[in-house]
């Protein structure tokens, strides 16, 4: 929108437009305002064709600052500019009721500042190229909340995420999901510490259940799977494979009162091996699940 009137504008006598004046252009264009060497220098107003307006204060050509857009389809914005575009501080509305207060730079949001959604939600922190980048907080008008890094508009890095009905993580995600290490709390007071990838529990790691009762190993796509031990309230304890979630493999079965079980688990059944009694005796043998006479 940056244009140089070369022509005499019909309002004034210099050979280039100097003083006040308007000047409509071939392609339907205008600027109404101050001017100096045949340039918008001063306070003006440029009209485009398809009815956007820029309004404030010009020079050499340029709308500097103290300015306001509106576009045809309801996008307003007041504040700095340079080179005709929001750079510095201002303040953006949307046609859906969205809100931004903050800084500008070549025309994005970048750096400081706060958005809010027309449905409530609250994002305040940093900002680089449009987006939310660097360290920032997100609220839900349901309590949800989200604070710590960002990149790209995603939460990304080091964050506490508190859902809406009290339950939290604190760790790492990447491109908007739970990778990495972290810990998630849950309501009952049951939490899982370790390594997560796409928001599911992988890797290494322990969940304590609220009753006492621990697993701890191996985790695949949210699933024990794997090698790990689980531990129960009342001290019996197996260490061993897992898969999907179920005692599956080679294993060992402790209990209380120093019987045991060593060999093969299938869906967390004795399937094949001996159990002792806690003289270290044989007294049970199991093929494919049964006791064998």
């Amino acid at each position: 929108m940056n244009k140089e009137s070369k022509q005499k504008v019909i309002f004034l006598k210099e050979e280039y437009a100097a003083g006040k004046g308007k000047y409509t252009y071939s392609d339907g264009d205008s600027y109404e305002g101050e001017w100096k060497d045949g340039k918008h220098h001063g306070k003006g107003n440029y009209t485009s064709s398809e009815g956007d307006t820029l309004e404030g204060g010009w020079k050499d050509g340029n709308l500097v600052n103290n300015g306001k857009y509106i576009s045809s389809d309801g996008t307003k914005y007041i504040g700095d500019f340079k080179e005709e575009l929001p750079d510095g501080h201002g303040i953006l509305t949307l046609p859906n009721g969205g809100k931004y207060v903050g800084e500008f730079k070549d025309g994005l949001r970048d750096g400081h500042g706060t958005f809010i959604w027309s449905d409530g939600d609250k994002y305040e922190g940093e900002w680089k190229k449009g987006e939310p980048h660097g360290q920032g907080t997100r609220t839900f008008p349901n309590g949800e909340k989200s604070e710590g890094e960002w990149k790209d508009g995603k939460e990304h890095g080091q964050l506490t995420h508190t859902f809406s009905d009290g339950e939290n993580f604190v760790g790492e995600y990447k491109n908007g999901k739970r990778n990495g290490y972290g810990i998630y709390t849950w309501l009952d007071g049951s939490s899982y510490e370790g390594e997560w990838k796409n928001d599911k529990k992988h890797g290494l790691g322990t969940f304590n259940y609220n009753d006492g009762e621990k697993h701890e190993g191996e985790w695949k796509n949210g699933y024990p799977d794997g090698q790990g031990t689980y531990i129960h309230s009342d001290g019996e304890e197996y260490v061993g494979e897992f898969e999907r979630g179920e005692i599956h493999g080679q294993g060992i079965n402790a209990f209380p009162d120093g019987d045991k079980f060593v060999g093969e688990f299938k869906e967390g059944i004795f399937w094949k091996g001996e159990y002792f009694d806690k003289d270290g005796k044989v007294s049970e043998t199991y093929v494919n699940g049964e006791i064998q006479e």
